[in-house]
């Protein structure tokens, strides 16, 4: 059932880079943003807007990475977006005036719930987590829903992973990793 839901959750597009006018932690073209209501969240809780930023898609607002970094999923390297609504449960373009976040809530993971987070995204790989900050950030939507990301920072690269009901998916994560000077903006052009 976790996979199920996992391939609605995590939006992974194929999207061609184009010109963005790009804020701290919104990114979209003027007519993109048009009619975005009053209770849309527009600017981004540290940490998460040092790896993230919102932008306007024709599926609604959605969470992905910040120009000039990418969020790419550990299974097979595709580019991760955290839509706030349901793109493939309604595919037809909805906007921003219909799928947007009402909250974003960050809170750094102590502790044995910390341990418990960073063992499930460390499985399999040669990282070094002993310092490793893990933050639980819940994105809630116009709808009511809410989904949680728990975002690991290890210093020089981030990861995230969905962790649904008090539990983690594994298949779900994703490396945040830093591009370069030269790199454009992940967004698509719409």
């Amino acid at each position: 059932m976790a996979k199920g839901k996992l391939a609605i959750f995590l939006c992974v597009l194929a999207i061609s880079a184009g010109g963005r006018a790009n804020t701290p932690s919104r990114a979209a073209s003027p007519h993109e943003c048009a009619g975005t209501p009053r209770d849309a969240v527009t600017t981004l809780p540290a940490p998460l807007r040092k790896w993230a930023q919102i932008a306007c898609t024709p599926y609604g607002d959605a969470l992905g990475s910040r120009k000039g970094s990418i969020w790419a999923a550990l299974d097979d390297a595709r580019k991760v977006m955290i839509p706030s609504g349901d793109p493939q449960g309604n595919p037809d373009p909805v906007a921003n005036e219909t799928a947007y976040f009402t909250a974003i809530d960050v809170s750094e993971l102590k502790d044995d719930d910390r341990n418990f987070a960073v063992e499930i995204f460390h499985d399999g790989l040669d990282l070094d987590v002993a310092n490793a900050k893990v933050y639980r950030v819940d994105l809630t939507s116009e709808a009511g829903g809410v989904n949680t990301i728990y975002f690991f920072d290890f210093d020089k690269f981030a990861g995230g992973m969905w962790c649904p009901d008090g539990g983690c998916v594994p298949e779900s994560r994703f490396l945040i990793m830093e591009q370069g000077p030269e790199a454009k903006s992940d967004w698509p052009s719409i």
